[in-house]
């Protein structure tokens, strides 16, 4: 298994799980396995001070015994210097928050039907000081 830096061609895999768009500012990083994506990390978004995160995992086995998540919020808050990670995810994906959480974000504030009709759009962040890894 390897971390590696996010690539266009990922897309084809990763469109079937992500529904965001991929633009010239997205960047994020992959846990691969013989060519398949077990998890990603996919940012865009970024401001000064943070930056949207977007997560697939496919393996949460593979992501923990390769410290996948480790090398994502180093990323953040040490490479890229970003005091704040976003989140942006629909109330009806109980696993994602439960994740958000587990990763020590905390719900921010909720849109109503701003994922689609009759669902929340519930914001999470998560500082630098509060990161748990």
């Amino acid at each position: 298994m390897i971390i590696r830096a996010l690539h266009s061609s990922d897309w084809a895999q990763l469109k079937k799980t992500l529904d965001i768009a991929y633009t010239s500012e997205t960047g994020g990083m992959v846990l691969e396995e013989d060519g398949e994506i077990l998890a990603a990390s996919v940012f865009d978004g970024w401001t000064y001070n943070s930056v949207n995160m977007h997560m697939m995992i496919k393996n949460p086995r593979a992501m923990l015994e390769t410290n996948f998540h480790r090398a994502v919020f180093d990323y953040i808050f040490t490479t890229t210097n970003r005091k704040t990670m976003l989140g942006f995810i629909a109330e009806s994906n109980v696993r994602s928050l439960r994740l958000a959480k587990r990763f020590g974000s905390v719900e921010k504030t909720r849109i109503k039907d701003g994922f689609s009709d009759g669902v929340d759009l519930v914001i999470t962040e998560l500082h630098r000081n509060d990161c748990p890894y």
